[in-house]
């Protein structure tokens, strides 16, 4: 395996003690074969998920950095990709069926990764989808990340390093420590949010996730807005 750089996160209030590593364009295949092994076996735990773009729109846009979230051995993968080398290894955990991955509007992340790597990412778990569940008539901005974060947790998650430079040679401490905390509280939000539903809006809610995110990847790559009106 690649040896990474990486360190230490920690965040003292929400006794937070991550270890983080930085690959170079993809993800070695051991730690997809260890994340299967890990998150194959077990549904209640998923791997948090985020990207980081140099911009909004997934057509003209790049993806620079992917970070994946292991709660289990509380371990965080950065994976600064580029356009010129294909991910295999991290298009392969992505599209893995057995592994939970859980997304903050996936809508966005998503649509990037079906657009530039082709793949239909399989076993979502969206928690702005969960938000909207658990309070159909909650505003946008309250079904925010950051809004959720604050509310439940009385963590503030700053946004302003997103439109930072994250195609620049070496990644800032701060950063690092955005790109950490953006993808860290996804399983602890998940599961504050699935308790407040019922097992079958939780079995639905898991469905909704799960469809949406085929769709996107049938609207991005094949044309095909399925919800789509028209007039016949």
């Amino acid at each position: 395996m690649p040896q990474p750089s990486g360190g230490l996160f920690i965040e003292d209030n929400q006794d937070l003690y991550i270890e983080y590593y930085i690959f170079d364009d993809d993800l070695p295949v051991e730690v997809v074969k260890d994340l299967a092994d890990i998150y194959g076996f077990e549904s209640k735990f998923a791997v948090g998920v985020d990207i980081e773009t140099t911009g909004l729109y997934y057509q003209n846009d790049k993806i620079t950095l992917v970070q994946l979230f292991d709660p289990v051995y509380a371990r965080v993968f950065l994976v600064r990709v580029k356009d010129t080398i294909f991910p295999h290894s991290l298009v392969s955990l992505l599209q893995h069926k057995s592994i939970a991955k859980i997304f903050h509007h996936s809508e966005f992340d998503i649509s990037f990764l079906s657009y530039h790597y082709q793949v239909l990412v399989k076993n979502v778990i969206d928690t702005k989808i969960l938000a909207r569940i658990v309070n159909p008539l909650a505003s946008r901005s309250e079904t925010s990340l950051v809004s959720l974060l604050y509310h439940y947790f009385s963590v503030y998650l700053e946004k302003g390093t997103a439109t930072s430079n994250w195609c620049a040679e070496d990644l800032t401490e701060t950063q690092i420590r955005y790109a950490i905390r953006d993808v860290v509280y996804l399983p602890m939000l998940r599961a504050q949010l699935e308790s407040q539903l019922k097992p079958d809006v939780l079995q639905a809610a898991e469905s909704v996730c799960n469809h949406s995110a085929a769709h996107i990847w049938l609207k991005v790559t094949q044309g095909i807005n399925v919800y789509e009106k028209r007039v016949l």
